[in-house]
Formats: C-alpha cells, structure tokens, sequence
C-alpha cells in the first residue's frame, strides 16, 4: 500500500518542487519491461500516475539488463536535449545507469530505500556535469535530507 501511496503522489514532484521544475514536466518515461524472466512490472506502476497526469506514456521496450540499449536510445533523441527524462528501474541496476550515462563512483542503492531520486544534468554537449541524490518527501515516513 505504501507504494501505491508514493506513485500516487510522484506526479507532485514535477509540479511542486523547484528542484524538478528547471526542466519542465517530463518529456519522456522509461520504466523496465515486464516481458521475459529478468522484467518486473514495478517501475510501470510506479510511473503509472506520473503518465496519466501528465499524458505522457511509458516507455517500456527495454529489460533489465538492457542498460547499455536504453541510455543510447536516450543520449541519441535530440527532441530530449534540454528536458527531463525519467526512467524507473530495478534499483539493482540504477548505478550502471549512472555509470553509463558517463557518472561513476556512485554508491549502489540501497534495497530498502524507496523515497529518493538520483538526478543527473548534462552540458549542451552531453558532457556530464552534476549528480545529485534528492529526497522525495512525498510521505510523511520519508527521509528529510
């Protein structure tokens, strides 16, 4: 129940919080397939409101271990070049995304924390230049800093 809670509520991020308005709303979702043994139907229903609010549908052509797939797919869209892309993933996975979106040294994610977002903000050229791991505080149980 706690997670229905938390995606209920994430679409409050894009509208309320300054830090996710520098961008805009989303300008496209990717959440991991649920097809095959590795896929998971989670990350869908995490963005589940997040899509509906902000008729944006989620992309999900990509499974798990298909990391190296989706941030070039990402990286080669121009029409994402200035805009927030939101992707969902198995938190197993979220520091090889890091990595391959060009920022390392990042700690794994803890497994049983679910009330954070990790942000990454690239130059006009795609160079990598700020991460930051930001708390959601969209439940009352969440972490404050």
């Amino acid at each position: 129940e706690q997670g229905w809670q938390r995606a209920r509520l994430l679409p409050n991020l894009f509208t309320s919080r300054q830090e996710f308005k520098t961008f805009g709303l989303p300008a496209a979702l990717y959440a991991m397939s649920p097809k095959k043994d590795d896929g998971s139907i989670r990350s869908i229903q995490t963005l589940k409101y997040v899509s509906e609010q902000f008729s944006i549908p989620i992309e999900k052509q990509f499974n798990r271990g298909q990391i190296k797939e989706l941030v070039a797919k990402i990286k080669n869209e121009k029409k994402f070049n200035g805009k927030m892309v939101v992707i969902c993933w198995e938190h197993k996975e979220l520091v090889y995304i890091a990595g391959e979106l060009g920022f390392s040294n990042l700690k794994d994610w803890p497994s049983k924390q679910y009330d954070r977002v990790w942000t990454f903000n690239f130059a006009s050229d795609g160079t990598p230049v700020h991460f930051d791991n930001i708390p959601e505080k969209l439940l009352l149980s969440d972490s404050k800093d």
